[in-house]
């Protein structure tokens, strides 16, 4: 009986030990402390380190109480501090404390003494390397301007400011952005001139011979005379050589040739005037529906020029799926006919502004109609064991047009799904080859949406898109990301393989509820799905070091580039299909800049539209 009592005893004070803490009495500012706690038994109880004779129930970074080592990160200000383990409860009481002594901690940067403005440079470091702990240059109107986490080794490559004066390289904690180690440097003023044609007709090639620092990401590019500064139309980076070959405006007028920085200042512009340019066409007067036609055309063949067919009240600008771009060895071009009977008129488009060259009336009468029909059967003597099915589909522009009352597209939507679901037996293998769905081929509905019904439609950016852009915004192994219209959660588990954590913006419920299952089931744990309107970002989990927009956009939203950290980026699609433009921008002292990348096409997402302007 005596020896029940005593294991009891034993057993009753093990399970109700007094709540302790054990750790190192002394630490490096910014660092991760090891220690181990004892709780009251709640779940919730955590450790927090607060200054010395901090209030009760104060807290601020923290751990919750569990078996075994925690690890809490340390205040970027040396001093003297509490680790005090705190109940889970309001008003947080204090269930036991030790006192730390948080000590400073050595670095040293090494740089050039004069840096190129907006070239790269190296810095060579030595450090704590904790957690989001970073290399960067500053002055004294901003503390940190591009940067790199010294998680990426040492040494790192930095961009200068493209503004000339003195700065610092600077090792800053990521735990308070404590700078812990400087060095002065100086940067150069930038200079360039160019040198271009006084004049040249519309839409023409013209060599621009330049001078300048020649960064990577400077660039030529031709704007409107008094064009505001930051603006550009073509361009063409200097890194591809000296002269380089712009295409000229295709609307007659007084331009600008400039040099543009990284960060599109600008550094030298020479005038330039645009002349205007004619063209003809000769096709027929009237046309049966649906049949295909020639048209020849007269004209300065500049590059993808082209010759639409348009209802005769069409607005200046507009174009259809009937179209061909202007080739001298494609003179006469074919067109087809609209399904669609009336008054059209044919049409010589640039391809920048698609500005009118020459027009031509053109009028549709009725074509006899005939039903469409795909037939797939099996060749005589075939084995099913062995067979296969194979379709070509067409997915161009012309699929928008109607058979009597339905379109060819949803003609082939009905006849596919019919096929893949019932005609072909279970187990054959299938292939289906789509042409037609690139930018010059006019891309369609056909392809498969991501949406549910009866929500606004949406597609997934195409691959190399996305990957191009995922490039281009460097994302880095501790980067929090804010991944806006994540749709099905794809591109977000991409890019949880690549940041600390990712924030999967969704707006719609049903994608926001497929994102959280791919994501589950992909194991992406340091990516959370948020629900709520796209152009208004995700506050919560702000600010971001990087944010990818998940589509095409007219607009990109206050809302959301609010949200970057200064020296982060964002990276979209500008523009509707088929003209977008992938875009870097980066936010440097507060203020956003843009970097042209690449022409991208891609659907325009649901809000980033740009209001609609009147119209003569």
């Amino acid at each position: 009986m005596r020896k029940l009592v005593l294991l009891l005893a034993l057993a009753s004070g093990a399970a109700f030990a007094a709540p302790s803490i054990k750790a190192p009495p002394t630490a490096k500012v910014g660092s991760i402390l090891a220690l181990e706690a004892t709780g009251s038994g709640n779940g919730h109880d955590f450790i927090t380190v607060v200054k010395k004779g901090s209030p009760e129930g104060a807290y601020d970074q923290y751990v919750y109480v569990a078996p075994g080592k925690l690890q809490l990160q340390l205040p970027g200000t040396a001093g003297d501090y509490e680790l005090r383990l705190l109940g889970a409860a309001s008003p947080y009481p204090t269930l036991a404390r030790q006192a730390l002594k948080i000590e400073g901690a050595a670095a040293s940067v090494k740089a050039a003494a004069t840096l190129k403005a907006g070239a790269e440079f190296e810095v060579t470091w030595n450090g704590p390397n904790n957690p989001r702990d970073y290399i960067t240059i500053g002055n004294a109107d901003s503390k940190y301007l591009d940067y790199k986490y010294t998680s990426n080794g040492s040494p790192l490559k930095i961009t200068a400011p493209e503004k000339a004066g003195e700065y610092e390289v600077r090792y800053i904690l990521g735990q308070g952005d404590t700078i812990i180690a400087t060095q002065k440097v100086t940067v150069g003023a930038m200079s360039a001139s160019v040198t271009a044609p006084a004049q040249v007709a519309a839409g023409a090639r013209l060599s621009v011979g330049w001078q300048g620092p020649g960064n990577p990401r400077d660039y030529l590019t031709i704007v409107k005379a008094g064009a505001a500064e930051q603006t550009w139309g073509r361009y063409e980076y200097v890194s591809k050589g000296n002269p380089l070959t712009l295409i000229a405006p295709d609307a007659p007028g007084e331009y600008e040739v400039r040099y543009l920085s990284t960060t599109n200042l600008t550094l030298a512009r020479a005038k330039l005037t645009v002349g205007a340019v004619s063209g003809s066409l000769t096709g027929p007067a009237q046309v049966t529906a649906g049949d295909t036609f020639k048209v020849s055309w007269k004209g300065p063949d500049n590059a993808r020029n082209f010759i639409t067919v348009v209802k005769k009240d069409a607005r200046e600008g507009e174009y259809s799926a009937s179209y061909a771009y202007t080739d001298p060895r494609n003179n006469p071009v074919n067109l087809f006919a609209p399904l669609e009977p009336g008054d059209y008129e044919l049409r010589y488009s640039t391809a920048e502004s698609y500005y009118t060259l020459a027009r031509a009336a053109l009028k549709v009468v009725p074509g006899k109609q005939e039903p469409g029909k795909v037939a797939v059967t099996q060749a005589p003597g075939a084995k099913n064991a062995h067979g296969a099915v194979e379709l070509i589909l067409d997915a161009s522009g012309s699929m928008l047009q109607k058979l009597g009352a339905t379109r060819r597209i949803d003609i082939a939507k009905q006849t596919l799904t019919k096929l893949t679901s019932s005609t072909i037996p279970a187990g054959t293998p299938f292939a289906l080859r789509v042409f037609g769905r690139e930018v010059d081929s006019c891309q369609t509905d056909l392809d498969v949406p991501v949406s549910a019904p009866g929500q606004p439609v949406r597609w997934l950016l195409k691959p190399m898109v996305l990957a191009k852009l995922i490039q281009a915004a460097g994302i880095a192994e501790s980067d929090a990301v804010l991944d806006v219209g994540c749709a099905s959660g794809y591109s977000s588990a991409v890019l949880g393989k690549l940041a600390g954590s990712v924030v999967a913006l969704e707006e719609d419920a049903a994608l926001a509820r497929m994102a959280g299952e791919t994501l589950s089931e992909l194991g992406a744990a340091n990516v959370s799905v948020a629900a709520g309107a796209l152009t208004a970002g995700w506050a919560q989990g702000a600010p971001y070091d990087a944010i990818l927009i998940e589509g095409a956009v007219e607009i990109v939203p206050d809302a959301v580039t609010a949200q970057l950290k200064d020296g982060g980026r964002l990276v979209a699609v500008i523009g509707r299909v088929p003209m977008g433009k992938a875009t870097l921008y980066r936010k440097l002292g507060g203020k956003l800049t843009a970097v042209p990348l690449f022409d991208a096409a891609a659907p325009l997402l649901p809000g980033f539209a740009k209001p609609a302007a009147f119209v003569f």
